[in-house]
Parts: C-alpha cells; sequence; structure tokens
C-alpha cells in the first residue's frame, strides 16, 4: 500500500511539475517577444520601415541583429523549447511575429492558430504574437489534427468502449480516475495513446476526458 501511494504522489507531482515548466517556459516566450518587438520598433525609427525576412533574424543565429553600426539586440532570443522557433513575417512595411504557447489555458492563447505561421515545424501551429502598430494579427483557424504517423515497433491495445477494470483500484479520497498511473502503465488501457487520459496520444493529460475517466474508474472500482 505504501508503494503505491508513493507512486500516485510520484506520478502527481511529475504532472503538476510538467505544468509548471510550461508556465514558465511561456512566459519567457511573451518576454521574448516584447523584446523582439522593441528591437524592430527601434529599427523602424532609423530606417523608416522594418526589416524584411531576407535579413531578420540574423542567419546566423550567434549574430547580433544590427545595421549600420547601431545594435539593436546582441542575440535574438530562441524558444526554449528545442526544434520549435519563433516565425516573423514582414515585407518592410509591417511585422507579424508569433510563437506558440504551451500551456492551452493561458489566457493569451488564440482560439485556435494563426494561418502560414509556422512555430513547431508545421503550417499553422502559432497561437500567440504580436505586430506592428499598422496592422493586426490575422484570424485564427482550427488547427489541424496530425496525420497518421508509422506504427510503433509494439503495437499499443486499443482502448474499449467499456473499461478492462485490470488497474489496480485504490481506496484514497480524491482517486477517480486511472490518471494517476503513468502513460502506458502495462496492463492499465486508460494511459494507453486513445485513452481517455491521454486522448490524442501525444504522452500528455492535460487533455484527457476527466468526465469520461470518473465513470470507467467507478464502473472498475465502485465495488472494491
Amino acid at each position: 500500500m505504501v508503494v503505491a501511494i508513493l507512486g500516485i504522489l510520484a506520478t502527481v507531482f511529475t504532472f503538476y511539475f510538467a505544468g509548471s515548466r510550461k508556465k514558465a517556459q511561456d512566459a519567457r516566450r511573451k518576454s521574448d517577444v516584447l523584446g523582439i518587438r522593441e528591437a524592430l520598433e527601434m529599427y523602424y525609427d532609423d530606417h523608416g520601415e522594418y526589416p524584411n525576412e531576407s535579413i531578420f533574424p540574423p542567419s546566423n543565429p550567434e549574430d547580433p541583429f544590427e545595421a549600420d553600426g547601431i545594435v539593436y539586440m546582441d542575440k535574438v532570443p530562441d524558444d526554449p523549447k528545442e526544434d520549435w522557433d519563433y516565425d516573423y513575417e514582414s515585407d518592410g512595411t509591417y511585422y507579424r511575429l508569433y510563437a506558440r504557447l504551451e500551456n492551452e489555458n493561458d489566457d493569451d492563447v488564440a482560439e485556435g492558430v494563426y494561418p502560414d505561421s509556422d512555430c513547431t515545424g508545421s503550417d499553422p501551429s502559432c497561437n500567440y504574437g504580436g505586430t506592428s502598430p499598422n496592422t493586426s494579427l490575422p484570424d485564427p483557424v482550427l488547427e489541424p489534427t496530425p496525420g497518421p504517423t508509422s506504427p510503433p515497433s509494439t503495437p499499443t491495445p486499443e482502448p474499449t468502449s467499456s473499461p478492462s477494470c485490470i488497474c489496480p483500484c485504490s481506496s484514497e479520497p480524491g482517486f477517480d480516475n486511472f490518471c494517476f498511473y503513468p502513460p502506458d502503465t502495462p496492463n492499465c488501457t486508460m494511459t494507453y495513446s486513445g485513452g481517455y487520459c491521454d486522448p490524442n496520444g501525444d504522452g500528455d493529460y492535460s487533455d484527457g476526458d476527466w468526465n469520461r475517466g470518473w465513470y470507467e474508474y467507478y464502473d472498475c472500482c465502485s465495488d472494491n
């Protein structure tokens, strides 16, 4: 019983730690976007136009953002998540600057993603941004559903419409679904990709169908 409780606490800690990390990274993204926008406006004040996409950001990420001997940023910041980027759009008369926030509950997240924006390697994918004073962000669109990927080396059992009731039940107060267990817990279909803990299969429980989870847990464990 003690081992089970420790396992539950460890899973809960991991879940909330991941949420805190996302919020911290999103705070940095907002700060980065603000800093870049300030540099772009200083450039505009000096040149009467915004840098177009051929010169900003610098092709070498270690180079400063400078022109005519004036340094506007010692280094243009990168997205804190590997393989993610900030997306810049400009023809010199205006600019739009995009980022991707991870915390979907953030008040500043768009209700969708901005068309023709690429922050994660897919287009469209950015849900946060800022612009020059003479334009605005486009209306967001629904984010495309990822296409099929190559099958995993070990097939994951498909969740059934009724719970398998294999997962160990718990009498702990407040324990009302199996999402306290880590993703892909052996013999626990609710934690598999596509189960109610992780409907979109990305390994993150933040999209869990908690309503469905409560009823499935109740069906499995109400008599235990």
